[in-house]
């Protein structure tokens, strides 16, 4: 987990993709948080991809 963190940490921006019936949907992502040894990544709430 710490070798993910430090690469995204050094990457600044980085992307997730994600597929809303069938179509791709890439969001660039810039937080990241490794808490006991889960990976989080924040988003807005309003946003559909934290439906």
């Amino acid at each position: 987990m710490g070798e993910l963190y430090e690469f995204l940490k050094k990457a600044g921006v980085w992307f997730l993709a994600t597929d809303d019936q069938g179509q791709p949907h890439v969001r660039p992502m810039s937080t990241q948080l490794i808490y006991q040894r889960k990976f989080y990544f924040q988003t807005g709430l309003k946003k559909k991809m934290a439906q």
